[in-house]
């Protein structure tokens, strides 16, 4: 099978499919289908949600405070300043099969379970380190459930967040084509290397 390019595709194809390859790769897992339809639809412009049954209001609060748990802001963007919630509620809508849109109500209602049995408090007005607390605890979880839930939470986070447009240009600076090779330079060219001296 060739690995060259595929000319038909535009920059923006392969740019968003090396994040999704690379999204795979720091979650260690295959993402689903429809996970991939909804990313790779981002690539053609704005997703539309044409979601017969959209996310309520609540779960929508819950999901971005989660996302900016998982990826937060820190001296690159975090989750929500790319949009993250947003991609999430178009999946949801649109792209995520019937059991898929069932498992993410059923974590988002563990969370604020959870969250309210150990916090007494709603998970959007809990604190910065008791939400991570709330998902630590459903991540580590020995129930097979809650930890499926986290694990489909953050899997729709990384991929929203690698596949996103503001990540993709300005953190992780992919160059389709990077700078012409030069074999044979002089030194006093480029300098002193510190892996050049002894």
């Amino acid at each position: 099978m060739s690995t060259l390019p595929d000319p038909s595709l535009g920059n923006t194809d392969l740019t968003r499919r090396e994040a999704i390859k690379r999204a795979a790769l720091f979650l260690g897992v295959a993402l689903s289908p429809s996970i991939l339809r909804g990313a790779l639809a981002a690539a053609a412009g704005p997703l539309q949600n044409v979601a017969a049954k959209p996310l309520g209001n609540a779960q929508r609060a819950t999901i971005a405070a989660a996302v900016e748990r998982i990826i937060p802001r820190t001296d690159t963007p975090g989750a929500i300043d790319v949009g993250v919630p947003a991609f999430i509620d178009v999946l949801y809508g649109s792209y995520l099969t019937e059991e898929e849109k069932t498992q993410l109500e059923r974590g988002l209602q563990r969370i604020q379970d959870r969250s309210q049995t150990v916090h007494r408090r709603d998970f959007t007005n809990l604190a910065a380190e008791q939400q991570d607390d709330v998902l630590r605890r459903l991540a580590e979880s020995a129930d097979a459930t809650d930890a499926y839930c986290f694990q489909q939470l953050r899997q729709l986070t990384v991929v929203g967040y690698f596949t996103s447009k503001p990540v993709g240009t300005t953190v992780l600076q992919y160059d389709p084509v990077p700078a012409r090779y030069q074999g044979d330079i002089p030194l006093s060219e480029v300098g002193k290397s510190a892996w050049y001296m002894s």
